[in-house]
């Protein structure tokens, strides 16, 4: 399904410009803190190199979809961000004994500025950008009474 977005709105919003800023900021700071991460007494295993590539690859791709007014990849985007979320909370004592608390305030300020991002590629006006412009027509009611389909609430 392609969406010429261009018809409805001009330009990019706000919001969405300011985010994909922020997203490229922490890309570089991603890219930054791998160099800060200590060396391991055990050899990387092969193809380690190449799987951060392919990585930074599918985020760059990620961002720059973002940019061009890509549902899909917004959705993606929110995803990432929530499983990274746990990731990072779960792993929080692992990475600050591994990698020194240096590598850790990167990773927590990057986590903290892609949920920035977040916010602002969910805002209404961003919202409605990625959709091509179309608001959802309908009130917080007729949904409920859209998704259940025979129920006492449709007919009051």
């Amino acid at each position: 399904m392609k969406t010429d977005l261009r018809k409805k709105y001009q330009a990019t919003p706000t919001a969405v410009q300011t985010a994909v800023m922020i997203l490229w900021a922490c890309f570089g700071i991603g890219i930054l803190n791998t160099f800060f991460v200590a060396t391991h007494p055990i050899p990387l295993p092969p193809g380690a190199h190449l799987m951060q590539l392919v990585i930074f690859g599918f985020e760059a791709l990620i961002i720059a979809m973002i940019g061009r007014g890509r549902n899909w990849a917004r959705i993606t985007f929110l995803i990432i961000c929530l499983l990274g979320f746990v990731s990072v909370i779960l792993l929080m004592h692992v990475m600050l004994r591994l990698n020194g608390p240096l590598s850790f305030l990167i990773v927590l300020a990057e986590s903290i500025l892609q949920y920035v991002a977040l916010i602002l590629l969910f805002q209404r006006e961003a919202s409605e950008w990625f959709r091509g412009g179309q608001r959802s027509g309908l009130t917080p009611q007729n949904r409920i009474r859209e998704r259940v389909p025979y129920s006492y609430a449709r007919f009051q």
